[in-house]
């Protein structure tokens, strides 16, 4: 019986703590992905639809899923790494936009700004 290990896990991801970790993280995430942004050749409707998209996920209640939201931050880093770069992988555009929609799937109607906003960018970075 892991019930003891299952009530410590559970109290950490919960704590206080865990929070503001989430937090300084989605700030790393805005920080890192604005500066990514700001420097690719991407056009402004990309940049702003990022920066949108970067702003729905910071501002996801940490309470929810605290894993998930982590993951869609570090996806989001990725995909704006990868617009930096000369000739950007669009299979790694498909492949990130994809895991995000998931997750915020899976967040029901909370999510679904997120998925809005995944809807209007993928055509222009997948055309």
């Amino acid at each position: 019986m892991n019930t003891g290990s299952t009530h410590i896990s559970n109290a950490i991801t919960d704590s206080p703590g865990a929070i503001a970790n989430l937090a300084q993280h989605m700030a790393n995430v805005t920080n890192t992905v604005t500066q990514q942004i700001d420097g690719s050749a991407a056009s402004e409707q990309v940049k702003t639809l990022i920066k949108q998209l970067t702003d729905q996920i910071a501002a996801l209640s940490p309470s929810l899923v605290p894993e998930k939201i982590k993951q869609m931050g570090d996806n989001l880093i990725a995909l704006s790494a990868e617009m930096t770069k000369p000739a950007p992988r669009r299979k790694w555009y498909l492949l990130l936009l994809d895991g995000m929609k998931e997750t915020a799937l899976a967040l029901g109607e909370m999510g679904k700004p997120i998925i809005d906003t995944i809807a209007m960018l993928s055509p222009l970075l997948v055309p």
